[in-house]
């Protein structure tokens, strides 16, 4: 389990408990993806490593939007 998940079961635990009114996470990461990426591959499919990345911000903000 990682500390994060463990942050995350702990709260919930502690919300489980008489008399806890508000449980709160405070500095857990944001969750992050790492993406690595070959040139002569990305040449191959006609596009730059930047162009992907756009396209992958793009998506991330529609599927947030709902969209």
């Amino acid at each position: 389990m990682t500390l994060g998940r463990y942050g995350k079961e702990l709260a919930k635990r502690l919300r489980t408990l008489s008399d806890t009114e508000f449980v709160d996470e405070y500095g857990m990461p944001k969750e992050e993806i790492q993406v690595n990426l070959r040139t002569a591959d990305t040449a191959a499919f006609g596009a730059s490593s930047i162009q992907i990345g756009d396209s992958y911000v793009a998506l991330m903000q529609r599927t947030q939007q709902g969209n």
